[in-house]
């Protein structure tokens, strides 16, 4: 097999994929690159969510609240995750920490060619090689620095336990899947209890249907969890939430 036809090989099948995407992209290439993936996933009739994830530019190489809400909201949503000219960026340990651990909830991650018009999965091994060839580019401190954090791991600045490059094996990744699905749980009970009185008042002035909720809700502002607009779908979603906390 060649190398073209091992890549055509790996690109999504026309009308074979079942979850739906979200988009993600760094903040700079979205006016052209967010046109060019909805394109391409239409003609391989894939669905696309309408959530959008802009990372904002930031000095702080490790600052990635956007691919954050992105993965949380893929997991919502059982959906994958579809992205553009993430380049040098996929040597960014936090990147494939990440991915990685995406990667454990379910979650597959297609890199988009804006040249080619294609995507490709971003398989975990993949990932992991990436990293062993970026570390192996560190200089000797700064590797050992990584083994240890590898064998220890380390706590954020939210107090959160990571393991930088410490899931190379199925007990590592399902370890990292639990943790954050742990987590993810814990913030949307919180988000839930948070927006539970707005939706009670909403309710009580005559608007029952989940697009009537949804509708206030974005009349009054109110951000939904990933900070954008509500959709029936994501009052649906918060409702149940909230009737487990009854």
């Amino acid at each position: 097999m060649s190398k073209k036809e091992a890549i055509k090989s790996l690109q999504i099948k026309k009308g074979k994929h079942r979850k739906p995407f979200v988009l993600y992209v760094p903040l700079k290439f979205a006016p052209t690159s967010i046109p060019l993936m909805e394109k391409y996933l239409n003609n391989k009739k894939c669905k696309v969510l309408k959530e959008q994830f802009k990372e904002r530019q930031s000095k702080n190489a490790y600052s990635l609240p956007a691919l954050e809400n992105a993965i949380d909201y893929a997991f919502d949503n059982k959906a994958n995750i579809i992205a553009a000219n993430m380049g040098k960026r996929l040597r960014n340990i936090k990147v494939m920490t990440l991915l990685i651990t995406a990667a454990a909830k379910g979650i597959k991650f297609y890199h988009f060619d804006t040249t080619f018009k294609h995507a490709t999965p971003m398989h975990p091994e993949t990932l992991i090689t990436i990293s062993a060839q970026y570390r192996a580019a560190l200089s000797e401190t700064v590797t050992e620095k990584m083994k240890k954090m590898k064998k220890t791991g380390y706590t954020d600045k939210d107090g959160n336990m990571r393991y930088s490059f410490g899931l190379h094996s199925k007990e590592d990744l399902k370890k990292a899947g639990e943790g954050g699905a742990k987590a993810h749980k814990a913030n949307y009970t919180q988000f839930a209890k948070k927006i539970k009185p707005e939706i009670e008042v909403i309710e009580k002035q005559g608007h029952t249907t989940l697009a009537a909720i949804a509708t206030e809700l974005n009349r009054k502002k109110i951000a939904s969890r990933y900070g954008g607009g509500w959709h029936p779908s994501t009052v649906r979603n918060i409702k149940n939430k909230i009737g487990e906390l009854t």
